[in-house]
């Protein structure tokens, strides 16, 4: 039998309208059901549990007997409090994922998605729990504060935001990143899993260079995270210009909005224009761009590539693709893999106690529009 003289992460709070035998049931319950008590595990004496806790005797036996009728645990006479065996599997772990709010988060929901579902396969508790902005602009932590009170075996952030690292980091949280950013060390920041945009973009220039091309129009919009090829060209002799297209308004842009700019805004260009400003190549920054733009130069008929080639970014598993009557030269991003990637970092870290960095990278695939 083992003994496991220790408690869960657990803190009474005596403005909540839960007794407060109640609330040590239920913590003790969590740390069963997710593993941080296994069957044969023998609970602190009731006396320790008492001082640990500032809940009296009375209110300790109280919990334990709560625990009893579910079967929970056994007391057990000069054995102490033990961990029942229970018909269905034990969790071995409870982990939480961090994840951003809003809608314009299709890639990371999908990696999210993924990521819980292994989890869940390989026996861990996944916990979604989110982070929101105030009306201010900052950001709301109490609903990450009330979950982490209970047992946590780690947290990983797909919030991709210094702020909230430095936030897990100040309070001692364990935790793993999922970000864009490079850069930047932060106590109790157990790995890193870096997405990176270099290697499909070092092809994408590389491609360029190699068909002679004069002149790249990237074509963007008002995001924090896109693709940007501009700074990959400097020293090629390519000329390359960004056009931006929709502004953002507020935190998010509907995708459906996007394309509707996107249309709009080479409408307009064309219009005052006519087709001089074409360049050899166009870079969509975003899918929804991508699409816009196609319909707006079909009903221009223009050819895709004789008369202009382009290159867009696409989401194999989110988004809207894109898609058209060529396959489309593309940077592709496939979500699916990248939170299956994150998943075995994390299942084998807490497997084994090591973890370790890591990248995940979209992949440049050559169609017939360039």
């Amino acid at each position: 039998m083992r003994r496991a003289f220790r408690l869960p992460p657990f803190k009474v709070d005596r403005s909540l309208h839960i007794g407060l035998a109640v609330q040590l049931a239920d913590a003790l319950r969590t740390a069963i059901h997710t593993g941080y008590y296994a069957p044969g595990d023998v609970l602190p004496p009731i006396r320790d549990m008492s001082a640990m806790t500032g809940v009296s005797s009375v209110l300790v036996s109280r919990a334990i007997r709560i625990l009893k009728d579910e079967r929970l645990v056994c007391p057990r006479p000069h054995a102490g409090i033990e961990v029942c065996a229970e018909s269905h599997p034990m969790w071995r772990g409870q982990v939480m994922i961090l994840v951003p709010s809003g809608g314009s988060i299709q890639y990371l929901t999908v990696v999210g998605d993924a990521l819980r579902d292994a989890l869940t396969a390989a026996g861990y508790l996944p916990l979604i729990v989110t982070v929101p902005r105030k009306a201010d602009g900052t950001y709301d932590y109490s609903l990450l504060e009330l979950m982490l009170r209970q047992q946590m075996d780690v947290v990983v952030q797909l919030h991709d935001q210094p702020e909230i690292s430095r936030w897990l980091s100040d309070k001692k949280i364990s935790f793993v990143r999922f970000t864009q950013l490079g850069g930047g060390s932060y106590r109790g920041c157990l790995c890193t899993v870096l997405r990176r945009m270099d290697a499909a973009v070092a092809d994408f220039v590389a491609d360029c260079r190699r068909k002679g091309v004069s002149r790249v129009l990237q074509v963007s919009m008002d995001s924090k995270r896109a693709v940007d090829v501009c700074k990959a060209f400097r020293g090629t002799g390519i000329s390359v210009d960004e056009w931006k297209v929709v502004t953002r308004v507020g935190r998010h842009i509907p995708g459906p909005a996007v394309t509707r700019g996107t249309i709009d805004a080479f409408a307009a260009r064309f219009a005052a224009e006519g087709r001089r400003w074409l360049p050899d190549v166009m870079f969509f920054q975003d899918d929804y761009l991508a699409t816009g733009a196609l319909m707006a130069l079909q009903a221009e008929a223009i050819r895709i590539p004789e008369d202009v080639a382009v290159v867009t970014w696409a989401n194999i598993d989110c988004g809207c693709g894109p898609v058209f009557v060529k396959p489309m030269t593309r940077m592709e991003t496939d979500a699916q893999a990248d939170g299956r990637y994150l998943a075995d970092m994390v299942i084998e870290g807490l497997r084994t106690g090591r973890y370790s960095s890591g990248v995940v990278s979209p992949k440049y695939v050559r169609g017939e529009t360039f």
